[in-house]
């Protein structure tokens, strides 16, 4: 299904996302917190730790996303909200999601549901659970 239709996934277009940790980026000596670290991304500085993640994230996305049968038959494009926890243990759970239709929510949310187990972040050497949000754009062309 992936190869009938072209699709456009533009991440994290509006920048928007939440998280229960700030993390400081001033210089790589003076971070102390530690965001989540996906697969792959363990030997990036600190600093660069969640583009990273975020980069990883979008490639899943493209890899593993089905547009919706039933959205290609209505021609259903719209932007989804996703938001979701990587917890102390750096797994993805609290999986939810607003805006655009329904349809697109279910896929949004089995996606996001699917990445794997991170490193979790950490704050002052405590382990943290992490809020994050992301736009994902369902576009045909």
């Amino acid at each position: 299904m992936k190869k009938l239709t072209t699709v456009l996934f533009i991440l994290f277009q509006l920048a928007t996302y939440a998280q229960e940790v700030v993390y400081t980026k001033i210089e790589e000596k003076d971070i102390t917190d530690e965001p989540p670290i996906y697969p792959g991304c363990e030997d990036q500085k600190i600093s660069l730790r969640m583009d990273c993640l975020y980069e990883k994230i979008r490639e899943h996305i493209k890899v593993n996303l089905n547009y919706p049968k039933e959205a290609l038959k209505k021609n259903i494009q719209g932007k989804v909200y996703v938001i979701f926890l990587i917890n102390k243990e750096g797994v993805v759970t609290d999986v939810t999601a607003k805006g655009g239709h329904p349809i697109l929510q279910k896929e949004a949310i089995r996606i996001i549901s699917s990445l794997p187990k991170m490193t979790p972040a950490n704050q002052k050497g405590i382990l943290v659970n992490v809020r994050e949000t992301i736009p994902i754009i369902f576009r045909l062309q």
